[in-house]
C-alpha cells in the first residue's frame, strides 16, 4: 500500500450525498403502523457500536411515501449527524430511512463503504470545521460535497476497511457477550428470587419441590428469610462537587462518570466518558476502585430513564476514576454476600417503580439516599446469597474484562485510525488481524504496520 499513489479528490467525486425527511406529525396514519426504522441524529451519536441496530422511532410506509425520506441501501449507507451532534457517523442497516438531521453518503462505483466510513470517522474536525448555525451546529450539502480527501484504488480500500473494521468486531463481540452476561443473570435473579426457585440443599428448584414458605409484610417469602430496608444492607453516598469549568471532553487521567456512563436499565456505559482537566488533589474518598458499585441520582429525562440504576465500576486503566456529585456510592454495611444480590435487586421492576414514584422534579428527575434506602427487599439466607454471590462474582469479572479489552481496542483505532487515512502508517496487504485473545491486539500485530 503505498501512499503516494492515492488521488485527491472532493468527497462528492467518491460518495452520493442525500437527505431526509419528516412526515407530517399531524396525520397519524403515517406513524402507525410503525414499520420502518427512522434515523434521526440522536440515533447516529448515540450508536454504540458501529451500526445502527434499532431506532429510537418509526413511520409507516405511508408516512415514507408522503415525505422526502427515503429507503436507504441497506448495509451500504454511511450516516452523519447534523444539529449538535455535528460529524458523528454510523452505518445503517435494512428496512431503514432518515429524517433531515442526518445526511447518508453511499459510495459510487469503484469505491468501498467501510472504508468512506472510516474516513469518515476520521475526519470529524473537517465537519466541525464547516459547520455553522447560531443554536445548533448543521453541515450545509454543498460543504460536505468540497471536503478534500485522499483515495486509494478499490483493493486498497477494501484491504483498510477490513482491517479497521476486524477492530469493530470485535468490540461488537464483546458488547454482544456483555449484554447477555446481563440479561442472564437478571432472568437467574428473578428464578431464584422472585419465582422462589432457588436451589435446595439438594440442588433442586426450591419451590416447585415443595419448599416452606411463611406470611411476611412482602406476601409469601421462603422459611427462614427475613424482610428489611434496603438501608440495613448498605449506605448510599453522594459525590464530590466537582467544578463545572474543569469538565473536559479532551481525554485526561482522570474520568468524571455522570448519569450519561449508566445504561437503560443498569451496567456501565463507557461511550459517553467525560473528563476532568484539574490536576489538584482530591480526596481518596472521592476516588473510585474497580468494582465499586454506584447508582444514579439524577436523570435529566423527563421519563428518568436512567434513574436509580446500578453500575460497577470496571477496570480502567491509566485513569482515576472520580465520583461525582451527581451518582451515590454503595457501601455495605453487612457481613452478607450482598453485592450480586443487591446489583440486581436495583435492576428490578418493582424497585424500579418505587424509585420512579418517589422521585422529585418534573424536568430534571432526583431522588436521595435516603429513598433508596427505604425500600422494602427481602434477605434470603447467607447460604442461597453466597451461590448467587460466586456466579455474580464471575460475571462481573467477564464484564470488567470485556469493557478492559474494548477500550484498549478503542484505544488503539483511534490511534492508528487518522495515521493510516494520512499515510504516516501502512498497512501490508494479504495480513490479517488474528481471532485469539490471548494476547494484546497492539503486540499481535506489531509487525503489520510500517511507519514511513
Amino acid at each position: 500500500m503505498n501512499f503516494s499513489e492515492w488521488k485527491e479528490v472532493a468527497l462528492g467525486d467518491v460518495v452520493d450525498i442525500i437527505s431526509g425527511g419528516t412526515p407530517k406529525t399531524a396525520h397519524n396514519e403515517y406513524w402507525e403502523p410503525a414499520e420502518i426504522d427512522w434515523i434521526t441524529a440522536k440515533d447516529v451519536s448515540e450508536c454504540e457500536n458501529r451500526t445502527i441496530k434499532e431506532t429510537s422511532r418509526k413511520i409507516s410506509k405511508k408516512g415514507l411515501e408522503h415525505s422526502a425520506a427515503r429507503m436507504l441501501e441497506p448495509l451500504t449507507t454511511v450516516l452523519i449527524a447534523r444539529g449538535a451532534t455535528t460529524g458523528k457517523v454510523a452505518l445503517s442497516t435494512e428496512n431503514m430511512a432518515m429524517n433531515q438531521t442526518c445526511y447518508g453518503l453511499q459510495a459510487k462505483k469503484g469505491n468501498d463503504k467501510l472504508f468512506i466510513y472510516y474516513l469518515m470517522l476520521s475526519r470529524y474536525n473537517s465537519f466541525r470545521s464547516i459547520a455553522n448555525g447560531s443554536i445548533f451546529d448543521t453541515i450545509i450539502g454543498s460543504g460536505i460535497k468540497s471536503i478534500k480527501v485522499r483515495i486509494p484504488s478499490l483493493p486498497t480500500q477494501q484491504w483498510i476497511g477490513e482491517v479497521l473494521a476486524s477492530l469493530d468486531d470485535k468490540i461488537e463481540l464483546n458488547n454482544s457477550i456483555n449484554k447477555n452476561l446481563e440479561e442472564t443473570a437478571k432472568a437467574l435473579f428473578k428464578h431464584w428470587f422472585v419465582d422462589f426457585e432457588f436451589p435446595n440443599e439438594n440442588g433442586d428448584p426450591y419451590k416447585s419441590s415443595g419448599g416452606e414458605f411463611e406470611e411476611s409484610e412482602l406476601g409469601l417469602i421462603p422459611k427462614g428469610w427475613k424482610i428489611s430496608s434496603l438501608g440495613q444492607v448498605i449506605k448510599v453516598k453522594h459525590g464530590f462537587a466537582f467544578k463545572s469549568e474543569n469538565f473536559s471532553e479532551d481525554k485526561t487521567n482522570r474520568i468524571l462518570l455522570t448519569p450519561g456512563n449508566f445504561k437503560i436499565g443498569g451496567g456501565f456505559n463507557d461511550k459517553k466518558l467525560k473528563y476532568y482537566s484539574n490536576q489538584a488533589d482530591i480526596p481518596l474518598d472521592y476516588i473510585l476502585k474497580t468494582g465499586d458499585m454506584l447508582i444514579t441520582m439524577t436523570d435529566l429525562s423527563k421519563s428518568g430513564d436512567t434513574l436509580g440504576f446500578p453500575a460497577v465500576i470496571p477496570i480502567i486503566s491509566d485513569s482515576e476514576v472520580l465520583h461525582n456529585q451527581r451518582l451515590g456510592r454503595v457501601i455495605y454495611c453487612t457481613d452478607l454476600p450482598i453485592k450480586g444480590y443487591v446489583y440486581n435487586l436495583l435492576c428490578s421492576k418493582e424497585y424500579r417503580g418505587y424509585i420512579l414514584g418517589s422521585a422529585t422534579g418534573s424536568t430534571v428527575k432526583h431522588t436521595a439516599p435516603s429513598r433508596i434506602e427505604s425500600y422494602k427487599i427481602i434477605i434470603p439466607n447467607k447460604d442461597v446469597l453466597l451461590k448467587f454471590d460466586n456466579i455474580m462474582s464471575d460475571v462481573f469479572n467477564q464484564l470488567s474484562l470485556n469493557y478492559s479489552e474494548n477500550s484498549n481496542l478503542s484505544m488503539l483505532k483511534d490511534t492508528i485510525l487518522p495515521k493510516i487515512m494520512s499515510g504516516e502508517i501502512q498497512i501490508p496487504m494479504g495480513r490479517i488481524y488474528s481471532e485469539s485473545t490471548d494476547l494484546p491486539l497492539e503486540e499481535k500485530n506489531k509487525e503489520q504496520y510500517s511507519t514511513t
